[in-house]
């Protein structure tokens, strides 16, 4: 009786292994806490996602995720950016002008040219002849005057009696332009007529003080600004109503901005309108676009918002101390000596 009873109790253990070792079966469900440790990190449960997985996605091999895509998906998305297409593009042939003039600032304390400029004597007797001052040149002996460069951007479609803002600076050895004043200057253009006259109050952006081995200087006091201190005399706007073609010019030359300045302006006709002919410019034609006039066109145009990559920038005005940078500037570990 004995050996039968063993050689049944060994064939019961051999039959359910799992029963007798206190196991859990095969035949039973898992427990939750069994299944979260044999998940290895990275990995995913079969038929469930993570938090920002689209359902039905499928998982890379051992159920990882495409980390490395959804990272440069990222990237890509924060380098693109919206934009209007007036904020990238400028119209072809509607520029500024450069305008340059030569004159006189009055009224320094005693910081204006010296003797040994003899082109500022000289301007000053030749002013004061034309105002009925008979005055040698050379027996001038005067240290409140000093001759400048004058200089302004004209702008497009200005009109006469449209005041600029204009810049004046130094050309001989003043200290300063402190208090200055500058006397009526005409103001010059490439082809050597006058479109505008500037006159007034000087503005400095920074200032010198002392001398000797006792002196403080803070930005360049030799160039000051007069704000609306020039006025247009010349008409220099351009006759719009001829333009059968318009061409936008790119800011910065690049394919892609290019054609997709294309592509968003013609969507917004619903008809081939632009073209992108290179890199920097989208010919538009005026006909095909079924506008009133150009000015329309411009307008409508102007306002269609465009992707584009812009790139890091820092402006650095080195007259002003002056620095800005754009928010796509990254600082890094750096070291600052002042």
């Amino acid at each position: 009786m004995k050996g039968i009873f063993l050689a049944v109790l060994v064939s019961f253990i051999l039959l359910f292994p799992a029963v007798s070792l206190g196991q859990v079966s095969p035949s039973q469900p898992l427990p939750e806490q069994t299944l979260s440790r044999q998940i290895i990190p990275g990995q995913t449960r079969s038929g469930q996602t993570r938090p920002g997985q689209i359902a039905g996605q499928a998982n890379g091999p051992a159920g990882l995720e495409p980390e490395g895509q959804e990272i440069q998906q990222g990237q890509d998305t924060q380098d693109a950016h919206k934009a209007l297409i007036r904020d990238i593009t400028s119209v072809e042939g509607i520029r500024d002008n450069l305008l340059l003039g030569y004159g006189m600032v009055v009224g320094l304390k005693g910081t204006g040219d010296r003797q040994q400029t003899i082109f500022t004597t000289q301007t000053l007797g030749n002013i004061l002849q034309r105002m009925g001052v008979q005055v040698p040149a050379n027996t001038i002996r005067v240290a409140n005057v000093a001759s400048v460069f004058v200089t302004a951007v004209l702008p497009p479609f200005a009109s006469p009696g449209t005041h600029l803002d204009v810049t004046v600076s130094s050309m001989g050895d003043a200290k300063s332009l402190e208090g200055g004043l500058l006397l009526l200057t005409p103001l010059y253009g490439a082809g050597g007529k006058i479109y505008a006259e500037a006159q007034g109050a000087v503005t400095l952006g920074g200032y010198a003080a002392g001398g000797g081995g006792n002196s403080k200087q803070v930005n360049h006091p030799t160039v000051a600004r007069i704000s609306g201190g020039g006025l247009v005399e010349r008409d220099t706007s351009v006759d719009l109503g001829q333009m059968r073609k318009v061409s936008l010019v790119l800011q910065e030359a690049n394919f892609n901005t290019a054609e997709d300045v294309a592509k968003a302006i013609n969507a917004s006709f619903a008809r081939r309108v632009a073209v992108a002919v290179d890199a920097r410019r989208i010919e538009m034609d005026v006909s095909a676009s079924g506008a009133a006039d150009v000015p329309s066109l411009l307008a409508r145009v102007e306002s269609l918002p465009v992707e584009v990559h812009r790139r890091a920038r820092v402006v650095v005005n080195e007259r002003t101390g002056t620095v800005v940078m754009g928010r796509d500037v990254r600082l890094g570990a750096v070291s600052i000596l002042h």
